[in-house]
């Protein structure tokens, strides 16, 4: 459902009123095998979130109406994340966000493999985190 999790951020951002920059991305047509898109799995959770953004737009629904999550104080431990040993793939990782989620597992303890081609980042953003060892 990564779908209709990014509806979800992009229409919550137009009701907080905040800029939404495109990300530039390359689309690959499908050429052999079965597609495992499945529109009815999929129509229930866009429309949930269609209904939304129209709120936003028509009705004028305006921020306070976002339900937000608390954000964790500096330094808390969410309860049962252990990072320690396990092995991630962090596609954009030297970019803004993918360098500090590299840095952070690392930093934790993870092995991480980094796949970008460096179009807006650059390996230098990884900093110490490359030279740990945690990076392949």
């Amino acid at each position: 459902m990564g779908f209709a999790y990014s509806i979800e951020l992009l229409v919550k951002a137009h009701r907080l009123g905040w800029r939404i920059g495109e990300v530039p991305a390359s689309w690959f047509e499908r050429r052999a095998g079965k597609s495992r898109f499945q529109v009815l799995k999929w129509v229930p959770q866009y429309l949930k979130w269609f209904f939304y953004a129209f709120a936003t737009t028509y009705f004028l629904r305006g921020p306070r109406t976002v339900e937000l999550k608390k954000a964790l104080e500096p330094g808390a431990r969410t309860i049962g994340m252990s990072f320690k040993g396990k092995s991630y793939l962090v596609t954009g990782g030297t970019g803004f966000i993918g360098a500090g989620l590299v840095k952070a597992l690392v930093a934790a303890g993870a092995r991480v493999r980094s796949l970008d081609n460096n179009s807006r980042g650059s390996k230098e953003k990884l900093g110490d985190a490359a030279s740990q060892g945690g990076i392949g």
